[in-house]
């Protein structure tokens, strides 16, 4: 039973820790996308006026 209950308590740090990796990833994937936008609109804005 005790181990059992490390092994359980071992899943869910575990299942954690990829949820914070995948909420990190995320976040940084969402502010390189609103830089390349911001470089974008730049671009356009320059070639519009």
């Amino acid at each position: 039973m005790i181990i059992l209950s490390a092994l359980s308590r071992f899943q869910v740090s575990y299942e954690f820790t990829l949820i914070k990796l995948y909420i990190n990833l995320s976040y940084r994937l969402w502010i390189l996308n609103l830089k390349k936008m911001k470089n974008i609109t730049c671009i356009i804005l320059e070639n519009l006026f």
